[in-house]
């Protein structure tokens, strides 16, 4: 703002011609639409600053904080409504009520309603959240109504894991109850797709049916999670995450040699401890001929695009947004954005001896100058956790491996939430904070207490995967019927029934081959290598229809999960 005040932004000769208020009352056009009406409070309070010279003294209190009141609350029945208020926090103690002044926002219009001025009103049984943002700060206030009609208590979820405890009480709030038990056929079909990609045989079928004993399904859980397909259906996850691709990698088989390695790497450790497993990542140096997480910092080859990769892949955090400007939903502001690209600004990149060969190394003297429109725009960065302190810029000091210590500590308030809630979506169709990379504070839980409970037994077994999809699997609401009940026909994100959903393009290809009794044709891969065992995406006009992920994007976390006139093939 203060570049402008000579210029057309503030306009102190005229203040009544500053872009300041024309552009937000409309009387010059931009994107954001109107804001406010000529002659409003908003702009007879701007109006007055700029007459008075548009100045700002260093000790005007500071925006700190918004608290949303109530910060949960319930509506008994449809129609009813509550006020919510909003209390601006400021650097100097003082709080002021700014609910005239809030933008008001309800996450589920079909749910909720809010006015402008926060009167929240239920339209059908849900729960959901209402986001109120005041000069850019942002919080929620979280409400729930109950279905209407009385229920047996008898027909409550029964509780076989901690999942069950979170979800029960969720749809016990919301006065539904879930759908039955999903039958011996179903459940085998539906573990044997998840956790290995492929239809069980017949044989297998039948051994299943006829075993009486009560503990069969966790037994046959904990086969497959045992078997080597498993690791290629979990690898084949990771890879689509990480975006392994030969194009993103080096031309032609040099681009393949490079993702074959990285895919390689990923295969035969993808039952480490996570936490090692990401640090592997982070901290990796060498030739990206030689050493596959190497290929990781060729992937994104800028400082700031290895700092969003690293934020939204392993913390949930969309960074992209602070690029250039305050994130407009999140906390995150320019100044975080480029002192987090500062830890990637020390990753050093040169030519190997071989063609398109590169040499991933530390650079102690790399360094990030931020590049935003705001805050400090030109200035050197220096390495700032998010939502921490800064760096030592000390070059004695490996910045990366404190990042990757940083990022894996079982004290981070991100990754280990992140992860299972990712790790969940793979199961579900969403994860329990969906979309899974975009993990802000305003989207309300589907089970509240669930994925923290999740976290806390993910670092409590030591950062170990197939801890965490082990009990998901031995859930009963993973074992769920997609069958609905008069009560939950119209939940679609609160986990009383197992939601039918798209199976992945190499899965679909996998059991069609299997059906048919042919064998797929891959490259230079032997004649009936399975797609989802693939090291490289190989091209397909089958796998590209039914929607196997491009790896392109960091949005494009997965196979695309809808389905559509040419993808119709789903499971429950």
């Amino acid at each position: 703002m203060s570049d402008g005040y000579s210029g057309r932004r503030i306009n102190l000769v005229d203040p009544e011609r500053s872009l300041f208020l024309l552009k937000p009352t409309e009387q010059v056009s931009h994107e954001g639409g109107m804001r406010f009406e000529v002659n409003s409070q908003e702009y007879i309070t701007i109006l007055r600053w700029i007459e008075n010279g548009a100045k700002f003294a260093e000790d005007d209190p500071r925006l700190e904080r918004i608290t949303v009141q109530p910060s949960e609350f319930i509506l008994k029945k449809v129609g009813e409504q509550q006020q919510i208020k909003v209390l601006a926090h400021f650097n100097d103690n003082t709080v002021e009520d700014v609910t005239e002044k809030t933008i008001f926002e309800s996450k589920d219009q079909p749910i909720a309603k809010v006015s402008v001025d926060g009167l929240t009103t239920a339209k059908r049984w849900g729960s959901t959240a209402v986001i109120a943002r005041f000069l850019g700060v942002v919080s929620a206030s979280f409400l729930t109504i109950p279905r209407m009609g009385e229920i047996n208590p008898a027909l409550h979820m029964p509780e076989s894991n901690i999942i069950d405890k979170y979800v029960s009480k969720k749809l016990k709030k919301l006065n539904i109850i879930p759908s039955r038990l999903c039958n011996d056929n179903t459940f085998i079909r539906r573990v044997f797709l998840d956790t290995v990609g492929m239809l069980p045989s017949t044989n297998q079928v039948e051994s299943f049916i006829t075993n009486n004993s009560l503990d069969k399904r966790s037994h046959l859980i904990n086969q497959l999670l045992e078997s080597p397909e498993f690791e290629h259906n979990r690898t084949l996850q990771v890879s689509d995450m990480l975006r392994v691709h030969p194009r993103q990698l080096g031309n032609g088989s040099f681009g393949e040699r490079a993702a074959t390695i990285f895919h390689e790497w990923i295969r035969k450790h993808i039952n480490r401890p996570y936490n090692q497993f990401v640090k592997d990542l982070i901290t990796a140096k060498g030739s990206t001929y030689q050493v596959g997480p190497a290929n990781f910092y060729r992937i994104e080859g800028s400082p700031d695009g290895r700092a969003e990769t690293i934020a939204q892949v392993f913390l949930g955090i969309r960074l992209s947004c602070a690029r250039c400007h305050k994130h407009p939903f999140d906390r995150w502001t320019t100044d975080d954005y480029w002192n987090f690209a500062a830890f990637t600004g020390k990753v050093g990149s040169r030519n190997g001896e071989l063609y398109q060969e590169q040499i991933i190394y530390y650079n102690p003297t790399g360094r990030v100058v931020n590049q935003s429109v705001e805050g400090n725009r030109g200035r050197v960065t220096d390495p700032k956790f998010l939502g921490g302190d800064k760096i030592d810029s000390n070059f004695q000091i490996d910045h990366l491996q404190l990042l990757a210590d940083w990022i894996t500590s079982p004290t981070n308030p991100y990754f280990a939430r992140a992860t299972v809630n990712r790790i969940w979506s793979y199961y579900f169709g969403w994860g329990i904070i969906d979309p899974v990379d975009d993990m802000r504070e305003t989207p309300p839980s589907a089970v509240e207490g669930l994925l923290e409970a999740l976290a806390e037994q993910f670092i409590k077994d030591e950062f170990d995967t197939k801890s965490i999809i082990h009990l998901i699997l031995n859930s009963r609401t993973y074992q769920l019927s997609a069958e609905p009940n008069e009560t939950n026909n119209l939940d679609d994100r609160f986990f009383s029934r197992f939601y039918p959903r798209a199976i992945p393009a190499q899965v679909v290809l996998d059991v069609v081959n299997d059906v048919t009794e042919t064998k797929e044709k891959f490259g230079r891969y032997p004649q009936g290598t399975r797609a989802v065992s693939t090291p490289l995406p190989y091209s397909s006009r089958f796998l590209d229809l039914f929607g196997r992920s491009e790896r392109e994007f960091l949005a494009n976390r997965k196979p695309k999960a809808r389905t559509n006139t040419h993808t119709s093939i789903t499971y429950d």
